[in-house]
């Protein structure tokens, strides 16, 4: 299992091999492969509300309840209980346990494979909504960080990898980075699926959770960030003039001129 190399050689072999596998796939790997990454054409289901995004990311991590996220996030019931039962209707989430509480049945939840967002996904998303999913899965991850941290995961193997770098591309360098973030996220996926077949074939006796995190952007350069300074400085001398009280206006008659 070795990664894409930037070296031409290797491209054209790995590119020479992949034309040798396809000439021995039968249609049907054919139109599964060009089907991976398509876009869910219920996502917007999901995107379309933050609360149902933040739902979501949660529901991935531990199964959770209505009545769990009403009062974590100081909503009403009924408002969180309606946008649980419209993600299940469409298949993003799913019942994996009910518990008795005080009379009543709690429902927990568990996010689905079609809940999580693809790179085709992202790329479909309007531009307003980006900011709020971006944060939230951004989120969720410095959560995980943290918790792993606490209680001493984070530290128990040595070949944990912690790793980022400024990097400059152009626009051919990038189109092969994006390819090689896909490759990783893969990957990952084939390793997670073959440790779940092993564990039940009896072939492995244990697991335990990992997490996996990947991102590659494009960072602002020293204008744009001068640029954004000045108007986070613009936006909060207009607030504190909003904020600063207004001296009353006199209604009685102007004083005659002297």
């Amino acid at each position: 299992m070795t990664p894409p190399s930037n070296a031409k050689t290797n491209r054209k072999q790995a590119k020479a091999a992949q034309k040798k596998a396809s000439t021995k796939r039968k249609p049907t790997a054919e139109a599964r492969e060009r089907a991976t990454g398509l876009v869910d054409p219920d996502i917007v289901v999901v995107t379309k509300d933050p609360l149902r995004v933040q739902i979501v990311s949660l529901a991935t991590q531990r199964p959770i309840a209505p009545s769990d996220f009403s009062r974590d996030v100081g909503i009403p019931l009924n408002v969180a209980s309606y946008h649980f039962q419209v993600l299940r209707k469409h298949g993003f989430l799913e019942v994996v346990e009910e518990v008795k509480v005080r009379g009543s049945t709690k429902h927990l939840h568990v996010a689905t494979k079609r809940a999580f967002l693809s790179d085709a996904d992202w790329g479909a998303l309007e531009e307003s909504l980006r900011p709020g999913v971006a944060g939230q899965a951004l989120q969720d991850f410095n959560l995980r960080v943290a918790q792993a941290m606490e209680t001493g995961t984070f530290y128990d193997r040595k070949d944990v990898r912690l790793y980022w770098i400024p990097v400059d591309f152009d626009e051919i360098s990038w189109p092969e980075f994006v390819k090689l973030m896909a490759w990783a996220c893969q990957e990952v996926s084939t390793l997670n699926d073959e440790t779940v077949q092993r564990r039940a074939n009896g072939e492995s006796q244990e697991s335990f959770p990992a997490t996996f995190a990947i991102a590659g952007f494009p960072s602002p350069t020293t204008s744009q960030l001068k640029a954004a300074e000045r108007e986070k400085r613009k936006r909060e001398r207009k607030s504190k003039a909003k904020a600063a009280p207004h001296p009353a206006k006199s209604k009685g008659r102007k004083p005659p001129k002297a």
